[in-house]
């Protein structure tokens, strides 16, 4: 019997960065649960300002142009 060939991975929080961690480590061959407390996410009418390192792990995981079509530019 070989070894598992990823790791059991819980990642708390469904925020960016939860969800962007849980999606790389799956991609990666690990099996992750995703936790978080809220029932269903939803807008609480704050922003979020995705800053340039925040940006590069979006583009990296192929979501960032995605994100920007639904976004509004703060300059």
């Amino acid at each position: 019997m070989s070894p598992p060939r990823g790791l059991a991975i819980g990642v708390v929080g469904a925020g960016t960065a939860g969800s962007a961690a849980a999606i790389a480590l799956a991609r990666a061959g690990h099996a992750c649960t995703l936790l978080e407390r809220v029932a269903e996410p939803g807008p609480v009418g704050a922003g979020i300002t995705l800053q340039p390192t925040g940006q590069a792990a979006l583009a990296q995981l192929g979501l960032l142009a995605a994100i920007e079509a639904r976004a509004t530019r703060v300059d």
